[in-house]
């Protein structure tokens, strides 16, 4: 569980299962981006890929 008082309020949420919401709605990168990993030879198929945030203060 998190809390974060700059997201909603400080109210608790569980990241676990929110995550395949996240995924599915918050896509928010142009095509390029991905292009770009893909062609630096970051991610190939088949690739399990962690995006890990950075929390700001």
């Amino acid at each position: 569980m998190i809390s974060n008082n700059n997201i909603d309020h400080g109210k608790y949420f569980d990241w676990g299962r929110t995550s395949s919401e996240y995924a599915k709605y918050r896509d928010i990168y142009p095509d390029k981006f991905y292009e770009k990993i893909v062609d630096l030879g970051l991610c190939k198929q088949g690739h399990k890929v962690l995006d890990l945030g950075q929390v700001q203060e």
